[in-house]
């Protein structure tokens, strides 16, 4: 199968457990619009594969329903795997829900997703130019995702990390780290 293939399989499964899992939370779209700042029929859309999903918003609905989004994106792959059309794949550990400042938190991590992936990118001895061969994209598309220029696409992000052999969680972990690390305060030497 084309690698572009897949990694839109992965952004439906990504979307059909999301709306699972919100399913099995009872968190209907009209309860999670205002947390996320985004519209419900917007929501809906991006649920049912009608337009892209944003990283932002799938890490902005992971807080709310008090998951970790790295093991959503395992859960989802997990599901693509196994072309599962369940409601969900299986029930993902649940925390205390965060709601502040979500639709910020979202854009953090997708910024964090695509600087997460660029490191890797160098760190594994890969091009941006030879990863975007490898996913079928224009090198100057991958560039401006991976430099924060154009939000990077789920789909995308998916690809990229198979191709450089790294693992979709671990891709969220190590993103979600870097995120963290962004989102401390500045200490005052004083």
């Amino acid at each position: 199968m084309v690698q572009a293939e897949v990694g839109a399989r992965f952004a439906e499964s990504l979307a059909e457990e999301l709306k699972g899992q919100l399913a099995f939370s009872d968190m209907r779209l009209i309860d999670l619009a205002p947390l996320v700042q985004t519209g419900a029929a917007t929501i809906s859309r991006w649920l049912r594969g009608e337009r892209a999903l944003p990283f932002a918003f799938a890490y902005s609905a992971t807080c709310a329903m008090g998951m970790d989004v790295a093991d959503l994106l395992v859960i989802a792959e997990k599901r693509m795997r196994a072309q599962s059309t369940g409601a969900i794949t299986e029930i993902a550990a649940r925390g205390p829900a965060v709601t502040r400042n979500l639709r910020a938190q979202g854009s953090l991590f997708a910024e964090s997703v695509a600087s997460e992936l660029k490191a890797q990118i160098a760190e594994r001895s890969w091009t941006v130019a030879a990863v975007a061969e490898a996913t079928g994209h224009f090198p100057a598309v991958a560039g401006g995702w991976l430099a924060g220029r154009r939000t990077i696409p789920v789909h995308f992000a998916y690809n990229a990390a198979s191709v450089i052999g790294l693992e979709v969680g671990e891709l969220g972990k190590l993103a979600t780290l870097r995120m963290d690390r962004f989102d401390q305060p500045e200490v005052d030497g004083n």
